[in-house]
């Protein structure tokens, strides 16, 4: 929670060294998160989160703790903080990016976008027909920072990890399941609120 409440701080704040205290926040999630306590959120978390799996009691508490922040603060301000201050595995990318000059994917195919919401429909779909949340993970965080997971999981983290040598995010910006589950917040937010809105509005038309 402290470092949630920094990096909200650090996204609202105006000052000259806004980036770099940025960097550090990442570097220290990184470290943190990461390598020591693999408390990444990921698809699981997700399933687990709406399976109830939490409920019985799970060993570490921490991604389910940041998975809840960062909706709230989807839903307050439209913004995923988690991804642009906190996310280790992203840190990771953009330190190879400097590394290798990376630059920006010229091209934001539309497969992109609706790739990711498909797989991470499809993964908590199985993981609630099988009950193993866990059992679907796609993402690469384990091998990444504990190797953990299967071969073709290092397979992934590995070409992950080159590639950011030469594009920039290339996870963020292709399989993240993060930045689907801001799509769909944002867009039921927008809905919700727009149904609400129209509601009013046929309200004071029957009032008048």
């Amino acid at each position: 929670m402290v470092f949630f409440a920094l990096a909200v701080w650090v996204s609202r704040t105006r000052s000259a060294h806004k980036v770099k205290m940025n960097t550090a926040l990442l570097a220290g999630s990184t470290l943190l998160f990461g390598f020591h306590s693999a408390s990444l959120y990921s698809a699981s978390t997700m399933g687990g989160a709406i399976y109830g799996s939490w409920i019985s009691g799970v060993a570490n508490y921490t991604p389910f703790i940041l998975l809840a922040l960062s909706i709230g603060y989807i839903f307050y301000y439209n913004r995923n903080l988690y991804c642009e201050s906190l996310c280790p595995f992203g840190a990771v990318q953009k330190c190879l990016a400097k590394v290798g000059n990376a630059k920006a994917s010229p091209v934001r195919h539309e497969i992109f976008i609706w790739f990711p919401r498909i797989l991470l429909l499809a993964t908590l779909c199985l993981g609630a027909y099988f009950r193993s949340p866990a059992g679907f993970v796609y993402e690469p965080f384990g091998i990444a920072f504990g190797m953990i997971g299967g071969m073709y999981l290092f397979v992934l983290t590995v070409m992950i990890l080159l590639t950011s040598l030469v594009v920039r995010r290339p996870w963020c910006q292709s399989l993240c399941p993060v930045n689907a589950m801001t799509d769909f917040l944002v867009f039921n937010k927008n809905w919700a609120k727009q149904a609400r809105s129209q509601k009013n509005k046929a309200l004071r038309r029957t009032i008048k």
